[in-house]
Formats: C-alpha cells, sequence, structure tokens
C-alpha cells in the first residue's frame, strides 16, 4: 500500500532547505536525528541558546524532530548534554509541525549533540559554507556548500 505523502515527516527536508539557501551547512538527509551527527555537517555547539539556532528534540519513542529555536524561557547555559524540556518554555519554528510551517511550544527533551568546537550541547549552530552555495538542492546528499570557513 503506497505510503499517504500528507503523513510523510519533512521537518528535515524544512530544515535543510533553510540552511542551503542561507548558505550555510546542511544534512541533505531526510531524517532529522542527522543534524545530531558531525558527519553529516559542519556545526559548532553554543553554550548558550541563540535565537535561529538548530535544535533536535525527541522522546525515545516516537523519533526526532528538527526545527529552530525561536523564543525561550528557563534554558540553561552551558548544558554539556541533553536538556529536559518538560518544565521549561521553548518555542520552535519549524516544517512538519500540525503538517505546517508554524512557531509551536515544545515539550520533548532537546538533544545534545558535540560541535566541531568540541562543546556539547543541544544548541547547533550551523557554519557557513560559501557564497554561491546554489549548486546542489538540499534533497541531494548531504554536503557542505563547498569549503567551510573556520574548519
Amino acid at each position: 500500500m503506497p505510503r499517504n505523502e500528507s503523513r510523510l515527516d519533512w521537518c528535515a527536508a524544512f530544515a535543510n532547505w533553510c540552511l542551503h539557501r542561507a548558505g550555510y551547512s546542511h544534512t541533505g538527509s531526510a531524517g532529522a536525528d542527522s543534524f545530531r551527527r558531525r558527519s553529516s555537517w559542519r556545526y559548532r555547539a553554543l553554550q548558550e541558546p541563540q535565537k535561529g539556532c538548530v535544535i533536535v528534540v525527541g522522546n525515545g519513542s516516537s523519533g526526532a524532530h528538527v526545527a529552530f529555536l525561536h523564543r525561550w524561557e528557563n534554558l540553561p547555559t552551558d548544558p554539556k548534554g541533553d536538556v529536559n524540556n518538560k518544565s521549561r518554555q521553548v518555542w520552535l519554528l519549524g516544517g512538519n509541525q500540525s503538517n505546517r510551517i508554524t512557531i509551536k511550544l515544545e515539550t520533548r527533551k532537546l538533544l545534545a549533540a558535540t560541535g566541531t568546537n568540541g562543546v556539547t550541547s543541544p544548541y547547533l549552530w550551523p557554519d557557513h559554507g560559501e557564497a554561491n552555495c546554489d549548486h546542489a538542492p538540499a534533497s541531494e546528499a548531504g554536503h557542505f556548500c563547498g569549503n567551510i570557513h573556520g574548519d
């Protein structure tokens, strides 16, 4: 039986498209968890949350979701790992949130990754690619949009 196209996960496709169009490194993968792998793209993990950083969330039972940090209250600095989000207020801008692009309050755990700078945090900041990052669509295999500065 064919999969219902309206039920496909597309949060990672949206995040990749945004990053690619803005000239940043991205994974090119349809999997949200690809944003936690340093081999998939180039990013630094930040010690403090910053508006627009990439956030991967999950609860262990229903897979991961990726979006951009829009607004927050009570997030820790230098978390050195995952952040339990039950008592925090975190709003993410992303795709496939109620099957649309929207800003949504998120309650799942913020999943940490270790960036190229050696910091482990859920606040991920992409490295810039070349200025002309138009050579491949975001749906292709992961690429770093040419030479990455600061690598």
